[in-house]
């Protein structure tokens, strides 16, 4: 489990850091 947990902050901390950088839309809108 703790490697599942760490897989998945790996996947959801960079997307928070877009986030914040208001840069979602261009994750979300990826082409």
């Amino acid at each position: 489990l703790d490697a599942d947990k760490k897989q998945i902050q790996c996947v959801v901390r960079p997307l928070q850091i877009l986030r914040a950088d208001g840069t979602w839309e261009n994750v979300g809108g990826m082409k």
